[in-house]
């Protein structure tokens, strides 16, 4: 019984995404959106939607070697061990999807993707798992963050962490983007870690470091996840930077992703890179391109029209979700008269605002994409509201978590998710 208790968290979690089958969804798509995305449906109630990645990504683990070698245009082959989890998970997910299959997943209505999607089933609920587990990895940091042991803390730190927009519109597409969302705390964690560089054994710090840098392979933006970790050191001391251990640290976070080079030019693959097409820090280069400056104006102007963008893009990545965070933060502040000088300087408030200003950087001109990739930064706001009460007025922190997931539930329930673009 103790046992159950201690982790009921996990149950949480689990049940959580179900939630989103009954959320709102948007009704009408866009004519270039109309034929990526696919309203499932539980008869006439569309309970989540089907991105058309999800078909060329579902395929690539159906046949891992057609994916690596055959598929000259795959454009996923820059995130392998994704890939490869779908292919691995699925021998043994596939005995244990029959009955779900039988009972539920045959009576939705597909909108004309039913034979693809039933017969890649195991695949898909491979994915849905990976997705529960990255879910169990953000509680776990934010529970490390608020060093939090007590069970109902746990529950209600874990809803509030599986309840966000990003888990409403990404979780059952079985995307890779779903990654995304624990970008943000993970790379929180890796400023502490080189914060902490100098009380963390080698053999830990190595791990963490070669754990970190095959998230590249999942996801390429996990390369903030670097500039975090050196930002961490600097922060201590800037001296740590050229330390051994700071350098094996880099070399192993940055070895998987390098080996996957050498081995996929060895044989002649090409590798997509996400950077390329959505302009993540390309931006900077750009400015220094005499022909791009010679279009588009001097160094000021293009500062300026990218701002522009930015901004324009960056109210649409929040909506009114930032508020109640904000509100809690503010009102902490305030409460507790808290020295803001003194505040700014803790290695968590340093490294929140250091995620928040990078991974804004890294996606600094998305267009309509900017959104998905921005959106998770709530996360933070999120994380340090909780970590005020904690520290400050521990007492209400229940009721703190209660308040977000509230505002939570009715953002979910008034209008479909805004980081579904």
């Amino acid at each position: 019984m103790n046992l159950i208790s201690k982790n009921s968290w996990i149950f949480f979690i689990l049940i959580c995404p179900f939630i989103f089958f009954f959320t709102p969804k948007i009704d009408k798509f866009s004519n270039s959106e109309i034929s990526c995305f696919k309203k499932i449906n539980y008869e006439k109630t569309t309970i989540f939607i089907h991105n058309c990645d999800a078909h060329s990504i579902t395929s690539s683990s159906e046949n891992f070697s057609n994916y690596l070698f055959d598929w000259e245009d795959n454009p996923w082959k820059g995130r392998p061990i994704h890939i490869l989890l779908g292919t691995a998970l699925s021998p043994i997910i596939y005995p244990f999807s029959l009955v779900p299959k039988m009972f539920f997943f045959h009576k939705l209505n597909y909108n004309g993707i039913r034979k693809n999607y039933l017969s890649k089933l195991p695949i898909y609920i491979s994915f849905y798992l990976v997705n529960f587990f990255l879910l169990v990895i953000l509680s776990k940091i934010a529970f490390f963050i608020l060093n939090t042991t007590n069970n109902l803390e746990k529950v209600l730190v874990s809803i509030l962490f599986s309840t966000t927009d990003m888990v409403n519109a990404w979780f059952w597409t079985a995307h890779s983007i779903f990654f995304g969302h624990i970008i943000p705390l993970v790379g929180l964690l890796s400023f502490l870690i080189g914060f902490y560089s100098n009380e963390i054994s080698s053999k830990r710090f190595i791990f963490f470091a070669f754990i970190l840098g095959m998230g590249c392979l999942i996801y390429q933006m996990s390369i903030l996840w670097i500039g975090m970790f050196i930002f961490g050191i600097a922060f201590k001391n800037v001296e740590l930077l050229v330390t051994k251990k700071t350098l094996y640290f880099v070399a192993t976070f940055l070895a998987p992703i390098f080996i996957w080079m050498i081995l996929t030019f060895s044989f002649g693959i090409s590798i997509f890179f996400e950077a390329s097409k959505h302009s993540q820090f390309m931006w900077l280069f750009k400015i220094f391109d005499e022909s791009y400056r010679d279009t588009h104006g001097n160094f000021l102007n293009i500062i300026t029209q990218h701002l522009l963008v930015f901004f324009d893009n960056f109210s649409n990545s929040f909506g009114y979700q930032w508020i109640p965070s904000t509100f809690l933060i503010t009102y902490c502040i305030v409460k507790k008269k808290l020295k803001l000088i003194r505040l700014i300087t803790n290695p968590i408030v340093i490294a929140s605002i250091s995620i928040f200003i990078v991974q804004c950087l890294f996606n600094y001109i998305q267009d309509e994409n900017q959104t998905r990739f921005i959106n998770p930064l709530i996360t933070v706001l999120t994380l340090v509201s909780l970590w005020l009460f904690k520290k400050f007025d521990k007492k209400s922190l229940p009721f703190a978590i209660c308040f977000l997931i509230f505002f939570q539930m009715v953002f979910a329930f008034s209008k479909p998710p805004i980081s579904l673009s």
